[in-house]
């Protein structure tokens, strides 16, 4: 009986080895739907729903984060910070936080560049947005301000952006 002990036996890992298997076949679902969106001639649809989604949680996890910065104490569900605290949404994180936000602002930048959404809908966002940004006080957010704006100025000519400079100046000294 104490031949075995202390030996790894493979079964007791079976787990391990399903969930890297999973990973693998994700991952390779993930480079298949990429092909097949690459080749259908319908993909801009998709590409719109998907940025709709980011933009969606972004203002839903914003509102929640509202939520904690006013104190409001919903329900229990929301945690609830202390004076001065970091919001971080529906996320743990101020950080995972911020990064989300982020990617609301890019889509909402994205929006009005495709003509989607005018001035005044951006402004509005971006304010909503922006505010997350800062209210999570996260180094994230100050690298994701300033990538977008180097891209912005690397980019405006070649791509033909609508987003004027002193549009950019402005959103960037509101930050």
């Amino acid at each position: 009986p104490d031949f075995f002990e202390g030996v790894m036996m493979p079964e007791l890992f079976l787990a391990d080895a399903l969930l890297s298997t999973l990973y693998l076949a994700a991952f390779g679902l993930t480079a298949i739907a990429a092909l097949a969106l690459a080749k259908a001639p319908r993909g801009q649809n998709f590409v719109t729903g998907l940025f709709l989604t980011i933009l969606a949680a972004a203002i839903a996890s914003m509102a929640i984060g509202l939520g904690q910065w006013l104190q409001l104490g919903w329900t229990a569900y929301v945690e609830q910070l202390g004076p001065g605290a970091r919001i971080s949404g529906n996320f743990t994180q101020p950080n995972h936080f911020a990064s989300l936000i982020g990617m609301g602002i890019v889509t909402a930048w994205w929006l009005f560049e495709s003509r989607r959404i005018g001035v005044a809908t951006l402004c509005m966002l971006l304010l909503l947005l922006g505010f997350g940004l800062v209210a999570a006080q996260s180094r994230a957010s100050w690298g994701f301000a300033l990538m977008l704006v180097l891209w912005w100025a690397l980019a405006r000519h070649r791509a033909g952006l609508r987003a004027t400079g002193t549009g950019v100046a402005i959103a960037s000294l509101a930050f």
